[in-house]
This record gives C-alpha cells, structure tokens and sequence, in this order.
C-alpha cells in the first residue's frame, strides 16, 4: 500500500483523473504508464485488432460504454500494420491510421467517435498517442470532446502548426510549442475542482508525478471540460494508446441506520469516489487520525531472520528463517503516544504457523528493542487476511514520551510465509474491511473509513452512530388489594406508542376489560373475575423507536370475595366485615359463601 512519502499517496478527498495525449513514441519499457500508482483506468483503446481492418463498429478495449462509430461522412480510419511506442509507456497492439476509403458521402476527412463514463468532477487525465497532419484547419485535427451531446472542449488544433487546448468552439485556447506533425508526448490536466486545464509536452515519464506534476507547456483557466465522448477527426495521420484514468479518491458517503437502539446493530456502507485494483475500504471505531502508515509499495527496512520474496501491489510477502523474525521500523519520527496508541497492520499468514506477533517500541530514551516496552498480538493462520490490532497504551511505558518507532516482530516462528499488506499508527482501532460494516456499539459511537491500496491512502469519512437507551416503563397509577369484579385502574407514561397490556388469564373468564388497554392507551380499567394474587405487566415504544428491554410488572394485588356484615350484608370493607370468630374488624374476614379469606 502506502507510506505518507509516497510518490502517488494521496491525502486529498477529491476524485482526480488526468488526460496524457501521447504523440511521439520511441521505446518500450516495462513501466506501465497507462495506469500509474493510485489511479484507476476508466477506459483503454490500444487497438488490437487485425492489421488493415476498418474501425468502423470496433470494440475492444475496456471500459468503454459503444463502439467505434461514424462521427461525420464514410470516411473511418483503419489499423495500421504496426503500433507507437514510447519510453516508460507500455503499448499493445497496432494503432489507427487515416484510412482514405470512402465508403458513402465523403470529403477528406477521416472521423470516429466513441463513448466512455462521464468524467465531470475531480482532476481528469486522457491518454493517446498520434502523429497529426502540419497544420490545423478546417476542423482537424481535433480529437473533440462531448457531454451529453454538446461539445465541450477539445485537443489538438483549429489553425497552426502547434498543438493546443481547444474550447468548445474549437478555438485554440492554450497553445504550446510542439508541432503536429512531430512525435510528442503532450499530457493534458483536467482540474474541475479549479476550473483548469493544463499541458505538458515530452514529459519523462520514468520521473513525471501525476499526482503532483510538474509546471505545464500551457494553461487555460477557467476552462474545464466535462466528457462522456470523444470524436476523433484528422486528414491524415494515425493515433494510438488511448486511455482515460482516474486517481483513486476516499467514499464520499456512508449510509445505513445511524440511530439505533441499545442492543441493536446497524450496517454501514460507504460508497463513492473511485476504487481499483487491491484497494481496499478500511473502516475505524473512532475519529480517523494515522501518524505513520507503510504500505510497502518500497521495502526500506532492515530485517532479521526474514527472507523478503517481492512487495509487488503494495504486498509485502516474507519468509521467516528462524524463530524471531523482524522487520526494523526506527526513525519514523516522533508521535505523542497519548494521542496515538493503536498499531493496525493488514496480514496473511501463506503457510506455517505464526502464533503472534510483537511490537517493541522506541522513544527518546528507548532506542532499540527492548525487553518490557512490547505489545503482543496473537495471529490467525488459516491463509486468509485479517486485521490486528493493538492497543500499545497496555503497556504502561507507552506513555513515557514521544514514540519514534518500533521493532515489528511479525511473527515468533521460523518457516512462516505471511503477506503483509499496511501498518499503521492511529488514533484508532481497524474494526472491519470492506464496502459494509456490521455494528452494534453499546453507546454512541463514530465510525470512520478511509481506502488503502497501492499507493493509496486517502482521507477518511465519518458517520456518528447514535445510541439511545431502552425505556424503563413504569406504573404511575395501581390498585391497591380489592374485592371480586371491582373495577382498578392501571396507568403508565403518556405519550409513547405500541403500549403492550400483558393481563394474566382469559378476557371475561379471568378478567375483563372496562376501557382502555388498546395500543395506542397508557391505561387499562379492568376488573378482576377471580380471586388469587394478581399482577399485569406493561411495556411500550418510546419516541425514539426503542421498546423496553423487558416488560415492567405491577404490583402484587390480592382479590378476595366480598366480606359479610353483622346484618348479613354483602361488604367490600373488611374492617365493618365479620371474621372467622363471628367479631367485627379482626382477624379474617368472612366471606358471604361463609370462606375464611386470608384478607384482616
């Protein structure tokens, strides 16, 4: 993946893509500038197709979203027996060339058009290479740019021997000084963010930064051309290597349920901006804030009892040969170690058994490994990536002063064959990959996610997850001990919804209901048809959509039978009833089938 000094990182947020028109093209080399470090190809045309077949209705290529097709008369180009090359810059197949063939209407205009992902926001690169006829004129030649049907802008020339920036017009807006007709490597910049468009003539590409280039051949301002299409017209001449590539940029959006109830969880996606080839979403528990992060696009450190079999794609993969590897990270700089104490790193164990791994910091006054100032992680070995992270805090010596580095001990045991992807120091803990994220904090919690690849490392993006607790129901009204079918009144908090009345027995065998206990009422009257000790339970949904974790029981009540009085009177009051001895207000009542009730 990436360290911060990286040639291609990147730490903006914005989408970059970037235009390269590459016309004189010399050498092949084993560096494939069509897709530099941190970039996606959008689309590639390298016209592999059988030398002198018209192009008409062609479609190889990737990313494109037509084929070839007829942008003026009949007159097409058609594949030349041979292909352009240039220095730093891979090439496939052969290249287009004029073809004088005319095939209906013609004049001396060869012209093809071919659509391609809309491209309007970010930085934009286009690739291609050519050999153009002197001198412009007369609408070529012009490779024109299109959104949606209108014209927006182009490259090459309407009047002049150099090639330009044209504006939608076709007017030469920013002029360099490279002939048409020579071999040139032109590269122009899109920026939609700045509202620019920039040139380069004959760049290196073996030294040229695509994420930070050099002074350009020429500028337009205020100019920025959005295209879904491109229409290619020349009267002689060929083209070649057209690509269309894109920097990759952070998500621009999470979404998914971000309140929830205690005890819930929710998934999070992140979405947007761009991705590519081994690149992966990295999400955090917490603000993103990284001191350091190693992708090991470049392998810089020593090592110890490591054997270092290729860092290709920003992959580290190692052999250990013998019982304490290490890989020794010193001087990375200096780092509050109050503020950053989690160390994540990206592995996967190929073969063998790595046990755990060992991180030994170093600080001002520890400057090597040392016994006592490490933290362990114990790893997985089912050759399968995983995430491991360590909360170096746990070692109370963390904290002692600034952090400048730290021994990686990937592994305790020879003969292991891990692939390590990144290491990082943060703020916070890596809690999952990928474009999803299944949660279930128990408070309130911010979770981050920025992306991570070859020469990858963007910004991070962050939605709060809120937490709200359960509801605790409670009785604000309930019955004291009563008699048989005497009606009680149970309220609980007004304003909620989805009350839910549990009432023990069967309605109108056991109890029934006077009013309320619906849904929708925070009070239930009822009477009791029975006697025997008796309690209901209630529950509800507040305002925040949470329901009580349990149902919250009443009071105990008992429900006895009416007492009898000394004038042999049916009595709900057992102090005016008699007792069990035949006296008046002690004891236990008496009811009026002659029952001794456990009631005074």
């Amino acid at each position: 993946m990436r360290t911060y000094q990286s040639k291609f990182a990147f730490k903006n947020g914005s989408i970059k893509f970037y235009i390269l028109c590459a016309i004189l093209l010399t050498t092949l080399s084993s560096v494939n500038a069509q897709t530099p470090p941190g970039f996606n190809r959008v689309v590639y045309e390298g016209f592999s197709y059988t030398s002198g077949t018209s192009l008409l209705n062609a479609n190889n290529g990737t990313g494109w979203t037509s084929a070839w097709s007829r942008a003026y008369q009949d007159m097409y180009f058609k594949t030349s027996d041979t292909g352009f090359a240039y220095t730093d810059l891979i090439t496939e197949g052969l290249k287009a060339e004029f073809d004088a063939t005319c095939y209906g209407t013609c004049n001396d205009i060869a012209a093809l058009r071919r659509s391609l992902p809309l491209q309007n926001n970010g930085v934009v690169y286009f690739q291609f290479i050519s050999v153009f006829e002197a001198s412009g004129g007369f609408g070529t030649p012009t490779i024109r740019l299109f959104s949606e049907g209108t014209r927006t802008g182009g490259v090459g020339a309407s009047s002049g021997s150099f090639m330009s920036i044209l504006d939608a017009t076709l007017s030469n807006t920013a002029t360099s000084t490279a002939s048409l007709s020579a071999q040139n490597l032109v590269v122009v910049r899109i920026d939609y963010n700045l509202n620019k468009t920039e040139m380069w003539i004959n760049p290196d590409l073996s030294t040229f930064d695509y994420s930070n280039p050099i002074s350009p051949s020429a500028t337009a301002s205020g100019f920025s051309p959005s295209f879904d299409r491109m229409d290619i017209f020349i009267r002689s001449g060929s083209i070649d290597e057209i690509s269309v590539f894109s920097a990759i940029s952070a998500p621009t959006s999470i979404t998914g349920n971000n309140t929830i109830c205690a005890g819930d969880n929710t998934t999070l996606s992140s979405s947007g901006g761009t991705t590519g080839s081994n690149v992966i979403d990295v999400w955090h528990s917490g603000a993103f804030d990284e001191a350091f992060s190693e992708g090991w696009d470049t392998q810089p450190y020593t090592t110890n009892q490591s054997t270092i079999n290729s860092n290709n794609n920003g992959i580290l993969n190692v052999t250990t040969t013998g019982g304490d590897p290490q890989i020794n990270m010193y001087n990375l700089g200096s780092f509050d170690p109050s503020v950053y104490k989690y160390i994540n790193f990206r592995y996967r164990v190929v073969s063998g058994t790595a046990g755990a791994a060992q991180i030994f910091f170093t600080n001002s006054a520890i400057t090597g490994a040392t016994a006592g100032y490490s933290v362990g992680k114990s790893l997985i070995s089912d050759n399968a990536w995983h995430i491991a992270t360590i909360d170096m805090s746990a070692n109370a010596s963390w904290i002692d002063s600034n952090i400048t580095g730290w021994r990686f001990d990937y592994t305790g045991a020879s003969g292991v064959t891990m692939d390590i992807d990144f290491i990082q120091l943060g703020t916070s803990p890596i809690v999952g990959t990928g474009t999803s994220l299944s949660v279930a904090p128990a408070v309130s919690t911010t979770y981050s996610v920025n992306r991570k690849g070859p020469s990858v490392n963007t910004t991070a993006i962050s939605q709060l997850v809120t937490v709200n607790p359960l509801p605790i129901p409670t009785f604000t009204t309930q019955p004291d001990n009563v008699v048989i079918d005497s009606e009680v009144t149970y309220t609980t908090q007004l304003g909620q919804s989805n009350y839910v009345w549990t009432i023990p027995g069967i309605v109108n065998t056991d109890y029934s209901i006077s009013s309320g206990g619906t849904s929708s009422d925070n009070t239930v009257v009822l009477k009791w048809l029975k006697t025997g000790s008796k309690a209901i339970q209630i529950n509800y949904t507040n305002s925040n959509n949470c329901v009580g974790a349990t149902a919250t029981s009443s009071n105990n009540i008992n429900v006895r039978n009416y007492g009898i009085t000394k004038n042999g009177q049916k009595s709900s009051d057992p102090i005016n009833s008699l007792n069990q001895y035949g006296a008046i207000g002690s004891g236990k009542s008496l009811s009026v089938y002659g029952e001794i009730m456990n009631t005074p």
